[in-house]
């Protein structure tokens, strides 16, 4: 596939970023997680989990955009497993911003590439508790360098869902470990996570078409086993050891499906810590 025909889908990506604010994150843009600013950014290959944002690469920094698709095999049931796809692709531009957009037009190429998918169980237990165990393994090609990493990750998602009258209330427990590993040069490094989240979602009484609109509000925590550095900009570098948010997104109390899709969940959420605050655009579930 030529690298010049990627640019159009990795437009609509940058497109969705330029609706934020100034310095506002879209799309679970990553934030500035580590303390240490004299550390390297948070190496590209890594974009697959952690969403769009600017990385680091063969010493450049480059602006990747990130999008996740799922797809069901099988659903759970009472007594049984459910098995599931995901399917992250991620693209990225050396020295190019989503205002880019409206000056110059679309990035001439595509700088590098990533496909990391995965295969995730869903296991239900008593009491409104379902387990997700997942694994991913795939590629990152750098092609001005000419290298590729290949990259692995798992975890366990336990999520919690019970409704009080018609009230939904959700909570989740994420832990998981990633690494990478540069082909040729034997280097290699990795990170582990652990998120937790709770939700309230309660119904609006109010209609769009025949799907009652609902209305949730949430909170989470992110602690990593290690300290990330992430870029703002180019030429700033922020740093926090672990993260919180609070945000709301606005959906429907039964999924709408339009050709087969469900329709996402949107709302936004402001994310904070030892330094600087940022906004997300949240597109689908928060957690």
């Amino acid at each position: 596939m030529r690298r010049g025909l990627l640019a159009p889908l990795a437009a609509a990506l940058a497109a969705l970023a330029a609706l934020t604010a100034p310095g506002a994150q879209a799309g679970g843009r990553p934030e500035p997680r580590g303390p240490t600013l004299e550390e390297s950014p948070v190496n590209y290959a890594y974009a697959a989990l952690l969403g769009s944002g600017i990385y680091s690469i063969s010493g450049r920094t480059i602006q990747i955009y990130t999008f996740t698709p799922r797809v069901g095999l099988l659903a759970p049931r009472p007594g049984g497993v459910g098995v599931g796809l995901i399917l992250p692709v991620t693209l990225g531009f050396f020295d190019f911003e989503p205002d880019d957009l409206f000056e110059s037009g679309l990035p001439e190429a595509v700088n590098t590439l990533s496909f990391v998918p995965g295969v995730e169980l869903a296991i239900p237990l008593r009491r409104g508790w379902t387990l997700f165990p997942w694994v991913q393994a795939g590629v990152a090609l750098d092609f001005a360098a000419d290298q590729q990493s290949w990259i692995f990750a798992g975890g366990l998602d336990a999520r919690w869902e019970k409704r009080y009258d018609r009230r939904l209330l959700r909570a989740s427990l994420r832990p998981f470990y990633a690494g990478n590993v540069l082909e040729g040069f034997g280097s290699f490094d990795n990170y582990g996570e652990l998120d937790l989240a709770i939700e309230a979602r309660d119904p609006l009484g109010v209609c769009l078409g025949s799907a009652e609109l609902d209305l949730g509000f949430f909170l989470i925590a992110y602690f990593y086993t290690q300290d990330l550095s992430f870029l703002r900009d180019p030429g700033t570098r922020f740093g926090l050891a672990n993260q919180f948010e609070a945000g709301f997104t606005v959906g429907t109390v039964r999924p709408v499906r339009v050709w087969g899709v469900a329709l996402p969940r949107i709302g936004l959420s402001y994310r904070f810590g030892s330094g600087v605050p940022a906004v997300r655009l949240v597109l689908g579930a928060p957690f």
